[in-house]
């Protein structure tokens, strides 16, 4: 006779405990730091950005990672708008002139790749161009300047045409993680406020976790919010 709904024995228990530890054994895990952009990185000048708050959220995302505990030379970095691998020279000197400039993504990335990670290719360059001809990535006053001289059929225009180019970003940073993160190595990925869609696209093998705690997260979603408004 069957047992009754909600019940196990103890012999399929076990044979449950198994495949859910075999499953985890196979998983893949990526952990995920969202990132906001200083004025290094972003271009622009020191006064139009919130910097004490974006140096204090650094401060913060420096401190989770830390925290990670996890073998550095076994672990693959993704970084959004890198279209070169660290096997690149050009990207590592890029990275290094914006570190002395006082970018705190590219100190931290440096200072990873020294203990032994591996930075890998993460986006395309045709997408980054999108990106860059559009500027995705305004100033609350380019908010407010776009707001008080664009219609309401343009603002519309441009909000779409933002999000097709970011769901296709966020598609392709899925696809090279998918393809090139490897066992037994461990992926950390740096992504910008305005990605979204990537989790949709990503292998089900692979188990996301977050790098900052709940709290700090949920503080980096109010600041995000409070910039676009």
């Amino acid at each position: 006779m069957d047992a009754p709904y909600g019940l196990r024995s103890k012999k399929n228990c076990n044979t449950v405990g198994i495949a859910l530890a075999e499953r985890r054994r196979l998983l893949r895990i990526l952990y995920h730091a969202p990132i906001l952009h200083n004025f290094v990185d972003s271009c622009r000048s020191p006064e139009t950005f919130l910097m004490k708050r974006v140096e204090a959220f650094w401060d913060t995302l420096e401190e989770s990672v830390e925290r990670l505990g996890i073998r550095w030379q076994s672990t693959t970095i993704y970084q959004d708008t890198q279209v070169f691998s660290a096997a690149d020279e050009y990207l590592m000197r890029l990275h290094r002139a914006s570190a002395k400039k006082g970018s705190r993504n590219s100190r931290l990335i440096l200072k990873l790749l020294d203990r032994g990670a591996w930075l890998e290719k993460t986006e395309h360059p045709k997408l980054i161009g999108f990106r860059d001809l559009y500027s995705f990535d305004p100033t609350p006053a380019d908010i407010f300047l776009k707001k008080k001289t664009a219609s309401l059929r343009e603002r519309r225009k441009q909000r779409e045409l933002e999000e097709r180019i970011f769901l296709l970003r966020d598609r392709y940073i899925a696809h090279r993680i998918n393809h090139t993160l490897k066992e037994p190595r461990i992926g950390l990925l740096f992504l910008g406020s305005w990605h979204r869609m990537f989790l949709r696209y990503l292998s089900p093998d692979i188990e996301v976790r977050s790098v900052l705690s709940k709290k700090d997260y949920y503080r980096f979603l109010l600041f995000v919010h409070e910039r676009k408004d």
